[in-house]
């Protein structure tokens, strides 16, 4: 701390401190914009540019998905010990070249303290925003997943020539049904973001309805949002973002990213 202070009483330049992480699966390696040489050369040009001093780069060629390829990724482990004992931030590309899994947040946390951040070159968001926009994606993709599913075997039936009624398609119907409540949830994931991004705490029912309209998102059934429309979807997202703050005043280091 007494070097800081000599270097700032001197008008020399204090540069902050970053580590490089970079990664490639078998099948990106080489390939342009995402190799690992595109990739550190972009880290260094924003840590210039921004005012950081790089202290190592590291890297992985390995898979990013799955909660097992955090312990499995020797170069991601190395970077997060490196900024963690030298208080530096870490800077990858994008935020799937550090991880496609969903809750990489409280994985990175276990090594990474709060005082220290996650950068991104290519698109500015926290470690926790991040972390949302993931777990968002996963739901998307799982939604996606299981009304094909549920296409494919309703077309299989017809295809054995299973008749209305029959009670095959109601134990079909049920598992559609299953799927709507899933897209309601869904739904009301993805009004609670927007909430928490446009800190929307004292908004009208009226009000969070045009919001959403504004950002393009529909019912549904792709139609506009009102009040009426709202109330039951809004109502939910609230209550899931008082369970996810509770959930987060829990853990270590609440408040500080």
């Amino acid at each position: 701390m007494m070097e800081r202070d000599v270097a700032r009483d001197r008008g020399q330049e204090i540069r902050k401190m970053a580590v490089g992480y970079a990664r490639v699966s078998t099948k990106e390696q080489g390939a342009r914009g995402t190799s690992l040489e595109a990739q550190r050369d972009a880290i260094d040009r924003f840590a210039d540019f921004s005012g950081y001093t790089v202290l190592d780069h590291f890297s992985d060629v390995a898979s990013g998905a799955g909660e097992d390829s955090f312990h499995q990724r020797s170069g991601l482990q190395d970077a997060l010990r490196l900024a963690a004992s030298e208080g530096a931030d870490v800077i990858v590309w994008s935020w799937d070249r550090l991880s496609r899994y969903a809750d990489i947040e409280n994985q990175i946390r276990t090594i990474l303290p709060a005082a220290c951040e996650v950068i991104c070159v290519e698109e500015p968001m926290t470690l926790r925003r991040a972390s949302e926009a993931a777990r968002f994606e996963h739901a998307e993709r799982r939604r996606k997943v299981l009304s094909e599913r549920t296409r494919e075997s309703l077309a299989a039936r017809r295809a054995q020539g299973v008749q209305l009624g029959n009670p095959t398609i109601r134990e079909l119907q049920g598992k559609a049904s299953k799927a709507n409540a899933e897209k309601a949830q869904l739904q009301v994931e993805r009004i609670a973001s927007v909430l928490r991004q446009e800190d929307a705490a004292g908004l009208s029912y009226a009000e969070i309805a045009a919001l959403l309209n504004s950002k393009g998102i529909r019912t549904s059934r792709n139609k506009e949002w009102n009040a009426s429309r709202v109330r039951i979807p809004v109502t939910k997202a609230r209550k899931l973002l008082q369970e996810e703050e509770a959930f987060y005043s829990k853990q270590p280091g609440f408040g500080m990213m």
